[in-house]
């Protein structure tokens, strides 16, 4: 027997992944390789408790489930947009074990183009662009908050936090994940 908590998870999952497949909620992404690397990750899955959490918490505060949805969606996209970067940083080879974008494109270059030593390079430059299409495709979530009767400011708070405040910490532990080796101990 499920829990009220497991039904509810998957049912905010449900919601994500539904919002996530909506051709009409994505910007046009292109070429193809870009479009398969972006759709990677999010079509994998996943528990999606980030947008369960927004979405519990905005019903505790009174508010609408489907901007809390839509907003999750958009925190889960940016939150997948530093994964592909992260694994580029780290040279991670997989991600909840399977290839990860690098590498995923790396094989693209080697089967459709036929690169050997450029394939790594375009595997990189590759799963670097789709992480941008991933923040960006976040942002022109969040940004359509306000189509669905979102206060436009509460949107703009919404966008400046997450650009503003969230991206320059993470980028600012990436940079200190980096620097880590060849900082000298005291």
């Amino acid at each position: 027997m499920t829990t009220s908590f497991d039904s509810e998870l998957f049912h905010i999952s449900t919601s994500v992944r539904e919002i996530l497949a909506d051709v009409n909620k994505r910007p046009q992404f292109a070429p193809d390789e870009i479009l398969q690397a972006v759709l990677a990750y999010p079509q994998a899955g996943g528990k999606a408790m980030r947008p369960a959490l927004l979405t519990w918490v905005s019903r505790a505060l009174g508010g609408l489930e489907a901007p809390a949805l839509c907003a999750g969606a958009a925190v889960e996209l940016y939150h997948t947009y530093t994964l592909v970067h992260d694994d580029v940083i780290d040279r991670d080879p997989l991600r909840r074990g399977k290839p990860s974008i690098h590498i995923r494109m790396e094989e693209i270059g080697r089967k459709k183009y036929g690169l050997n030593e450029e394939a790594t390079h375009y595997g990189l430059s590759m799963a670097i662009l789709a992480g941008d299409c991933l923040q960006c495709w976040a942002i022109e979530l969040l940004a359509s908050l306000s189509d669905i009767d979102v206060d436009p400011y509460i949107t703009l708070q919404l966008v400046r936090r997450l650009q503003g405040l969230t991206g320059p910490a993470i980028v600012a532990g990436e940079a200190y994940d980096i620097q880590l080796p060849f900082r000298a101990v005291d």
